[in-house]
């Protein structure tokens, strides 16, 4: 998944629309946060959690 954007040289942020937009795989149970144009993903808790 390609976060920032290249815009004529510069990366670009992504936007709050484009991040509503953004196609996730089905099957994908991942959480995702835009954080200051960035795309993070959450870590998920693992078994012993």
């Amino acid at each position: 998944m390609e976060v920032l954007v290249k815009q004529k040289g510069k990366k670009k942020k992504m936007t709050y629309a484009g991040f509503r937009n953004m196609e996730i795989p089905d099957g994908d149970t991942s959480i995702y946060e835009l954080i200051n144009g960035e795309i993070v993903k959450r870590a998920s808790p693992n078994s012993p959690h």
